[in-house]
């Protein structure tokens, strides 16, 4: 994902998960926002998490932390996803 961002001049927004196996959420978040750090000409991208975690204080934190927009909260229909994830985005 971070290969692919740095490469990407109209990349608009991620979603990651908080528990993913090499790489946690939050820690590709913490990248994808040094990587903007160091080229300033790139575009920042906006970022939402998916969890299956309770989305308590410390959730909301530590997205906070890193500019997260939104959590979206598993499970979930992927067609509701889909529609969440677009009104995100364009609404």
């Amino acid at each position: 994902a971070l290969k692919l961002l740095d490469n990407c001049d109209d990349c608009e927004a991620v979603v990651l998960d908080l528990a993913m196996p090499i790489m946690d959420g939050l820690t590709v978040a913490e990248e994808i926002r040094r990587n903007e750090e160091i080229h300033p000409d790139k575009r920042a991208v906006r970022m939402a998490f998916f969890t299956a975690r309770n989305i308590d204080g410390a959730v909301r934190r530590i997205g906070e932390r890193v500019g997260v927009e939104r959590i979206f909260r598993k499970p979930v229909d992927p067609l509701k996803l889909a529609a969440e994830i677009k009104e995100w985005l364009y609404v």
